[in-house]
């Protein structure tokens, strides 16, 4: 499992958060390549800027985001 520690808070440059998260990729899938662990960091990425949304209270309600998959389906 890739660790869930924030180096940024704790004062670690970012080249070691994105050290970390490959080794944990490499652990976890000893196949993946660059790609696989670059994704990885981008999907936390995301993740990471999700969460601080929903901290700055600039959340979704989940009926809106219903209607939007429905107008996307084309429903």
């Amino acid at each position: 499992m890739i660790p869930r520690l924030n180096f940024r808070r704790a004062g670690f440059p970012v080249c070691v958060h994105v050290f970390v998260i490959c080794l944990a990729e490499l652990k976890a899938r000893p196949d993946a390549t660059l790609v696989d662990a670059i994704c990885e960091l981008e999907f936390r990425q995301a993740v990471e800027e999700g969460l601080a949304e929903l901290d700055r209270g600039e959340g979704i309600p989940i009926e809106q985001v219903k209607a939007k998959i429905a107008a996307w389906a084309g429903r």
